[in-house]
């Protein structure tokens, strides 16, 4: 899995059609905010063979046990169906549970900001806390959350003047020399990666096109992807010495902001012009590094 503890409670509705039922759920329930929904649509939501309601009963158990409760289970006219599900607000529900050691809870100490060739941990996480220790909040309304202070940045000194110059810098740059000066008919561009996005500005700075921008934060910098959810975007941990596993010319633009500093001499370029669509664009801006490489 490639979203760590970090990420917990970032997101708003997690939608699921697989039948299976085991362990693995209990990690959706860590990647949901505050009052977020899970939703389930599959046969033993609806079905009523032996098979399909021994699923709905494991289903039943386990999704008790993780202190979920149903807030809708719904059939339409041609008997297909679905139920939603609601995390718990608190974490008192977890200690009133009859039998309190399954699932066990996590330690919070455990696996923090692992996601490269970390295992699924067997537990259940508790409710995601900001940078304060204090149980998230729902978030801000979209736009706002572009331009609002994310709740898990660093309460280190500087680290709030730092998310904000960031922004500011890729709002200019992309409105002064990104739009206009460069040879980008961005009429075409659909799908953008930044691939060492760092707090997402330059994502929030294409907010008016009608692009979808991948966040990428490379495993060997800074650990900002919760930052980067925490805005409302989208992103990823990657390890850029390895393929990307998506489809072939998946992004009409890549974008590199100073990634190939941190990088061993160009193993990097070889596949990645796959991602590329035919006659696409990347934009590099660390191009010094090589002519050091050559």
């Amino acid at each position: 899995m490639t979203y760590p503890p970090e990420l917990l409670g970032k997101h708003g509705l997690i939608y699921k059609t697989e039948l299976l039922v085991g362990d693995h759920y209990w990690n959706s329930t860590e990647f949901l905010g505050l009052v977020a929904l899970f939703v389930w649509f599959a046969t033993p939501v609806y079905c009523d063979d032996e098979r399909d309601q021994n699923v709905w009963k494991a289903m039943v158990a386990l999704t008790k046990s993780m202190c979920w409760k149903v807030v809708a289970r719904t059939v339409d006219s041609s008997g297909i169906g679905l139920v939603i599900y609601q995390k718990p607000v608190s974490p008192s529900c977890y200690k009133k549970r009859k039998n309190n050691n399954y699932p066990l809870l996590c330690d919070q100490k455990d696996g923090k900001n692992s996601s490269w060739y970390v295992p699924l941990s067997h537990c259940l996480s508790l409710l995601s806390v900001d940078s304060m220790g204090n149980l998230f909040s729902w978030p801000m309304p979209w736009l706002k959350r572009l331009s609002s202070k994310p709740p898990s940045l660093s309460i280190e000194s500087g680290a709030e003047e730092m998310f904000y110059e960031d922004t500011k810098h890729w709002s200019v740059l992309v409105l002064d020399v990104y739009l206009n000066d460069l040879a980008i008919n961005w009429s075409s561009v659909r799908n953008v990666m930044d691939r060492n996005a760092h707090y997402g500005g330059f994502s929030a700075a294409l907010i008016d096109l009608p692009v979808w921008v991948m966040n990428v934060i490379p495993i060997d910098v800074p650990d900002t992807l919760s930052i980067i959810f925490d805005s409302g975007l989208i992103g990823i941990y990657h390890d850029w010495c390895e393929s990307l596993n998506t489809y072939p010319r998946t992004y009409d633009l890549l974008h590199s902001s100073f990634l190939f500093r941190n990088l061993t001499q160009g193993r990097t370029m070889i596949w990645v012009i796959a991602l590329l669509s035919y006659g696409d664009c990347y934009l590099i801006t660390d191009m010094e590094v090589f002519y050091e490489w050559k």
